[in-house]
């Protein structure tokens, strides 16, 4: 009676650790196989020993009850420890068995097979404004169906660098480059057995254009000012100076050209002229320093008039001489104000 209690309990304790783990076994040494299937049909295989997936075990599915499953056979789990094995047609059980390190685990997986709308299978293209295209791999949920299988050909006489075999990502796409001119594509998408393809016409986008160069920028400038009627060699010499797009990187000895009228021009620093006693007189300028002197003999340069003499200097406005009783001022454009001697 007591043999037979402690077998039972035996029993109920194995039962329980199967129960542990939905869909998978569990070896009396920690390896284990389970697997998942998703919702268009598709079914994950994973084997682990102690929580960490198994690289490399051997796994065989077999189906059962004298049924037929299209992924029957042996295969080789990846480096994270799984096989990827396709949605059955019909319903079905299967026996999954995994080896590895000299150990042996199975379960049973009972399979279903996908609805007619989660077994439709969709492919499309898009483009950006960029020129780059996008093809998208989905099941009839609306769904991205990663790993499908894709490929793109010319359909005409045009080649195209984004030609070739693809592998949609875990979103269901996959990513082409822009077409150097324009170009129409056949592509193809395979995934669980099922095909869908569609025909898409890549153009080359306008952003793509070589941008405008400095020399056609004021040509266009000179063809309005002409079309406008105010053609003027200042207003051609003010564009380029305002936007040539080397300015910023001019070499120090470089010289910039000349300022601007507002800079300076009726900020000038003031002028000197000595009367013939000794006495200073002082005149404006529009441009720099410049000293004039009385009765020797002498010039003084500025923006403006420079005045000199024994009383007051004369005043001008624009480039000429201020004369006093000896003494001479030369002056730029610009106004100076007569000067005061004793």
């Amino acid at each position: 009676m007591r043999h037979q209690r402690h077998t039972l309990l035996v029993a109920a304790l194995v039962v329980a650790v199967i129960a542990a783990v939905p869909g998978g076994a569990v070896a009396a040494d920690g390896l284990s196989v389970s697997g998942d299937q998703a919702e268009d049909g598709t079914v994950t295989v994973t084997v682990t020993e102690n929580d960490t997936a198994v690289a490399n075990a051997s796994v065989t599915v077999e189906a059962l009850n004298n049924s037929s499953y299209v992924d029957e056979g042996d295969y080789s789990t990846g480096e994270n420890g799984t096989v990827e094995l396709a949605a059955p047609e019909e319903n079905v059980s299967v026996a999954v068995t995994a080896e590895a390190n000299n150990t042996t685990a199975e379960t049973t997986l009972d399979l279903v097979a996908p609805t007619d709308d989660a077994a439709e299978l969709s492919v499309g293209v898009s483009q950006a404004d960029d020129g780059s295209a996008t093809v998208s791999v989905t099941n009839a949920t609306g769904a991205g169906v990663a790993n499908a299988s894709v490929g793109v050909t010319e359909a005409d006489n045009v080649t195209y660098a984004g030609a070739g075999d693809y592998t949609t990502d875990d979103s269901g796409t996959v990513g082409l480059p822009a077409p150097e001119e324009n170009v129409t594509v056949d592509v193809v998408a395979e995934a669980n057995n099922l095909t869908a393809e569609t025909t898409a016409t890549l153009t080359v986008s306008n952003g793509s254009e070589a941008p405008e160069t400095f020399g056609q920028r004021v040509a266009s400038f000179v063809e309005q000012l002409k079309t406008n009627g105010n053609m003027s060699g200042q207003a051609v010499s003010a564009f380029v100076v305002d936007n040539n797009p080397g300015a910023d990187n001019r070499p120090d000895h470089v010289d910039p050209g000349p300022k601007d009228d507002d800079d300076e021009g009726e900020k000038g620093a003031n002028g000197n002229g000595h009367g013939a006693d000794g006495n200073n007189g002082n005149g404006n300028g529009a441009g720099a320093n410049g000293n004039g002197n009385g009765d020797g003999a002498g010039n003084g340069n500025s923006g403006g008039n420079g005045n000199s003499g024994n009383d007051a200097g004369s005043n001008g406005g624009g480039p000429g001489n201020g004369n006093g009783n000896n003494g001479n001022g030369n002056g730029g454009p610009g106004n100076g104000n007569p000067g005061n001697g004793n």
